[in-house]
Protein backbone atom coordinates (compact mmCIF):
# COMPACT_ATOMS: atom_id res chain seq x y z
CA UNK A 1 0.00 0.00 0.00
CA UNK A 2 1.44 3.77 -1.30
CA UNK A 3 1.49 5.60 2.28
CA UNK A 4 2.40 9.22 2.83
CA UNK A 5 4.98 10.67 5.69
CA UNK A 6 3.37 9.86 8.49
CA UNK A 7 2.57 6.59 7.67
CA UNK A 8 -0.98 6.94 6.88
CA UNK A 9 -2.66 5.57 3.84
CA UNK A 10 -1.88 7.32 0.71
CA UNK A 11 -4.53 9.42 -1.79
CA UNK A 12 -7.12 12.11 -1.25
CA UNK A 13 -10.36 10.48 -0.26
CA UNK A 14 -8.06 8.03 2.18
CA UNK A 15 -6.22 11.62 3.80
CA UNK A 16 -9.44 13.61 4.27
CA UNK A 17 -11.31 9.97 6.07
CA UNK A 18 -7.92 10.17 8.36
CA UNK A 19 -8.39 13.79 9.44
CA UNK A 20 -12.44 13.33 9.76
CA UNK A 21 -11.59 10.11 12.43
CA UNK A 22 -8.89 12.18 14.13
CA UNK A 23 -11.21 14.76 14.83
CA UNK A 24 -13.45 12.80 16.04
CA UNK A 25 -11.10 11.08 18.46
CA UNK A 26 -9.64 14.34 19.80
CA UNK A 27 -13.25 16.14 20.64
CA UNK A 28 -14.13 13.03 22.74
CA UNK A 29 -10.66 12.29 24.23
CA UNK A 30 -9.28 15.77 24.84
CA UNK A 31 -11.97 17.84 24.28
CA UNK A 32 -9.55 20.95 25.58
CA UNK A 33 -7.50 19.88 22.96
CA UNK A 34 -9.51 19.86 20.39
CA UNK A 35 -10.73 23.37 20.73
CA UNK A 36 -7.03 24.56 20.51
CA UNK A 37 -6.73 22.83 17.45
CA UNK A 38 -10.09 24.46 16.05
CA UNK A 39 -9.07 27.62 16.75
CA UNK A 40 -5.45 27.26 15.71
CA UNK A 41 -6.58 25.75 12.28
CA UNK A 42 -9.00 28.39 11.96
CA UNK A 43 -6.26 31.18 12.05
CA UNK A 44 -4.51 29.20 9.93
CA UNK A 45 -7.61 29.03 7.19
CA UNK A 46 -8.14 32.42 7.22
CA UNK A 47 -4.23 33.70 7.31
CA UNK A 48 -3.95 31.60 4.28
CA UNK A 49 -1.21 29.86 5.92
CA UNK A 50 -1.29 26.45 3.76
CA UNK A 51 1.78 25.53 5.74
CA UNK A 52 0.18 25.62 8.56
CA UNK A 53 -2.56 24.48 8.23
CA UNK A 54 -0.96 21.21 6.79
CA UNK A 55 1.44 20.74 9.88
CA UNK A 56 -1.50 21.07 12.18
CA UNK A 57 -4.01 18.17 10.27
CA UNK A 58 -0.84 15.68 9.78
CA UNK A 59 0.50 16.14 13.28
CA UNK A 60 -3.15 15.34 14.55
CA UNK A 61 -3.73 12.28 12.83
CA UNK A 62 -0.26 11.60 13.53
CA UNK A 63 -1.39 11.89 17.21
CA UNK A 64 -4.68 9.89 16.29
CA UNK A 65 -2.84 7.03 15.19
CA UNK A 66 -0.59 6.68 17.88
CA UNK A 67 -3.32 6.96 20.54
CA UNK A 68 -6.53 5.87 18.88
CA UNK A 69 -6.08 2.54 20.79
CA UNK A 70 -5.02 4.05 24.27
CA UNK A 71 -7.27 2.07 27.27
CA UNK A 72 -10.25 3.64 28.27
CA UNK A 73 -13.37 2.60 30.20
CA UNK A 74 -15.68 0.25 27.89
CA UNK A 75 -18.01 2.48 27.18
CA UNK A 76 -16.27 5.30 26.76
CA UNK A 77 -14.27 3.47 24.14
CA UNK A 78 -17.51 2.52 22.74
CA UNK A 79 -18.64 6.04 21.95
CA UNK A 80 -15.68 6.85 20.82
CA UNK A 81 -14.99 4.13 18.78
CA UNK A 82 -18.12 4.69 17.11
CA UNK A 83 -17.88 8.53 16.34
CA UNK A 84 -14.60 7.53 14.23
CA UNK A 85 -16.76 4.64 12.49
CA UNK A 86 -18.91 7.18 11.65
CA UNK A 87 -16.48 9.36 10.14
CA UNK A 88 -14.83 6.63 8.75
CA UNK A 89 -17.92 6.51 6.42
CA UNK A 90 -17.69 9.47 4.93
CA UNK A 91 -19.75 11.80 3.78
CA UNK A 92 -21.27 9.71 1.07
CA UNK A 93 -22.65 7.26 3.60
CA UNK A 94 -22.23 8.38 6.95
CA UNK A 95 -25.40 10.11 6.84
CA UNK A 96 -27.12 6.72 4.83
CA UNK A 97 -26.16 4.72 8.05
CA UNK A 98 -27.46 7.46 10.65
CA UNK A 99 -31.04 7.23 9.16
CA UNK A 100 -30.95 3.49 8.93
CA UNK A 101 -30.16 3.92 12.71
CA UNK A 102 -32.70 6.21 13.01
CA UNK A 103 -35.33 4.01 11.92
CA UNK A 104 -34.47 1.27 15.18
CA UNK A 105 -37.79 -0.05 16.60
CA UNK A 106 -35.87 -0.75 19.76
CA UNK A 107 -32.10 -0.13 21.93
CA UNK A 108 -31.20 -3.72 20.99
CA UNK A 109 -31.48 -3.09 17.39
CA UNK A 110 -29.24 0.08 17.11
CA UNK A 111 -26.71 -1.56 19.49
CA UNK A 112 -26.63 -4.28 16.82
CA UNK A 113 -25.91 -1.50 14.03
CA UNK A 114 -23.34 -0.05 16.04
CA UNK A 115 -21.19 -3.08 17.17
CA UNK A 116 -21.33 -4.18 13.21
CA UNK A 117 -20.49 -1.11 11.82
CA UNK A 118 -17.27 -0.73 14.94
CA UNK A 119 -16.54 -4.50 14.09
CA UNK A 120 -16.26 -3.26 10.35
CA UNK A 121 -13.87 0.38 10.69
CA UNK A 122 -11.76 -2.14 13.57
CA UNK A 123 -11.11 -4.76 10.90
CA UNK A 124 -10.83 -2.10 7.62
CA UNK A 125 -10.09 1.04 8.81
CA UNK A 126 -6.52 1.75 7.67
CA UNK A 127 -7.18 0.52 3.86
CA UNK A 128 -6.95 3.34 1.43
CA UNK A 129 -10.55 3.44 0.39
CA UNK A 130 -13.60 2.59 1.98
CA UNK A 131 -14.42 -0.93 1.28
CA UNK A 132 -17.07 -2.41 -1.02
CA UNK A 133 -18.45 -4.84 1.47
CA UNK A 134 -19.11 -1.98 3.86
CA UNK A 135 -20.93 0.53 0.92
CA UNK A 136 -23.13 -2.49 0.18
CA UNK A 137 -23.87 -2.95 4.06
CA UNK A 138 -24.95 0.51 4.50
CA UNK A 139 -26.57 0.57 1.45
CA UNK A 140 -28.63 -2.66 2.14
CA UNK A 141 -29.35 -1.76 5.99
CA UNK A 142 -30.88 1.56 4.67
CA UNK A 143 -32.80 -0.30 1.89
CA UNK A 144 -34.70 -2.47 4.41
CA UNK A 145 -35.33 0.06 7.06
CA UNK A 146 -36.80 2.30 4.55
CA UNK A 147 -38.76 -0.76 2.95
CA UNK A 148 -39.88 -1.24 7.03
CA UNK A 149 -40.79 2.52 7.98
CA UNK A 150 -42.82 2.19 4.22
CA UNK A 151 -45.00 -0.74 5.92
CA UNK A 152 -45.48 1.75 9.09
CA UNK A 153 -47.09 3.98 7.49
CA UNK A 154 -49.14 2.37 4.64
CA UNK A 155 -50.33 0.27 9.09
CA UNK A 156 -51.17 3.80 9.59
CA UNK A 157 -52.94 5.14 6.63
CA UNK A 158 -55.44 2.42 6.66
CA UNK A 159 -56.10 1.49 10.75
CA UNK A 160 -54.86 5.03 12.41
CA UNK A 161 -55.23 7.95 10.05
CA UNK A 162 -55.40 10.75 12.70
CA UNK A 163 -51.86 9.49 13.86
CA UNK A 164 -50.74 9.52 10.07
CA UNK A 165 -52.49 12.88 9.66
CA UNK A 166 -50.56 14.04 12.76
CA UNK A 167 -47.25 12.60 11.34
CA UNK A 168 -47.50 14.35 8.20
CA UNK A 169 -48.20 17.58 9.92
CA UNK A 170 -45.54 17.62 12.01
CA UNK A 171 -43.38 16.75 9.73
CA UNK A 172 -44.22 19.51 7.67
CA UNK A 173 -43.15 22.23 10.41
CA UNK A 174 -39.72 20.53 11.46
CA UNK A 175 -37.27 22.47 11.10
CA UNK A 176 -34.46 20.49 10.57
CA UNK A 177 -33.44 17.25 8.98
CA UNK A 178 -32.70 15.82 12.16
CA UNK A 179 -36.40 16.67 13.44
CA UNK A 180 -37.79 15.12 10.05
CA UNK A 181 -35.77 11.64 11.18
CA UNK A 182 -37.17 11.66 15.10
CA UNK A 183 -41.15 12.20 13.52
CA UNK A 184 -40.33 9.33 11.64
CA UNK A 185 -38.75 7.26 14.39
CA UNK A 186 -41.79 8.06 16.63
CA UNK A 187 -44.12 6.98 14.08
CA UNK A 188 -42.44 4.25 13.21
CA UNK A 189 -42.25 3.00 16.79
CA UNK A 190 -45.74 3.75 17.28
CA UNK A 191 -46.07 0.73 14.94
CA UNK A 192 -44.08 -1.16 16.21
CA UNK A 193 -45.92 -1.29 19.65
CA UNK A 194 -48.71 -2.70 17.64
CA UNK A 195 -46.00 -5.43 15.60
CA UNK A 196 -44.39 -7.35 18.17
CA UNK A 197 -42.80 -9.07 15.47
CA UNK A 198 -41.29 -5.51 13.82
CA UNK A 199 -37.53 -5.95 14.76
CA UNK A 200 -37.31 -9.00 12.16
CA UNK A 201 -40.63 -8.45 10.29
CA UNK A 202 -38.76 -7.28 7.18
CA UNK A 203 -35.97 -9.69 7.17
CA UNK A 204 -38.71 -12.42 6.81
CA UNK A 205 -40.92 -10.18 4.37
CA UNK A 206 -38.18 -9.50 1.94
CA UNK A 207 -36.48 -12.21 -0.35
CA UNK A 208 -32.79 -13.07 1.20
CA UNK A 209 -30.65 -12.03 -1.92
CA UNK A 210 -32.27 -8.12 -1.22
CA UNK A 211 -30.87 -8.56 2.36
CA UNK A 212 -27.32 -9.51 1.81
CA UNK A 213 -24.55 -7.40 3.54
CA UNK A 214 -22.43 -6.75 0.22
CA UNK A 215 -25.79 -6.24 -1.93
CA UNK A 216 -25.57 -3.44 -4.90
CA UNK A 217 -26.76 -0.51 -3.53
CA UNK A 218 -30.29 1.22 -4.62
CA UNK A 219 -29.88 4.44 -2.72
CA UNK A 220 -30.01 7.53 -4.78
CA UNK A 221 -26.21 8.55 -4.09
CA UNK A 222 -27.37 12.33 -3.05
CA UNK A 223 -30.47 11.54 -1.76
CA UNK A 224 -31.87 7.97 -0.49
CA UNK A 225 -34.35 6.33 -1.88
CA UNK A 226 -37.66 7.99 -3.02
CA UNK A 227 -40.41 8.29 -0.55
CA UNK A 228 -43.83 9.54 -0.72
CA UNK A 229 -46.28 10.67 2.96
Amino acid sequence: MDTADDGSPAGGRARLIEIQQAQAWLALTRPEDYARWSRAVLVADLSEDGEAYERLQRETVALWREHRDDPMPAEDRRTVELAQAIAWLGDRHDATWVRATVLTVNQDERERDETQLIRYWRELRDGPELPGRVVGYVSSLARVREGRFEQAKDWHREHDPHQHSQWVTRRGYADTLGDEWNDDAALLRQWAKQRPDAAGLSLRERPARELSPFAASELDEDHGPARSL
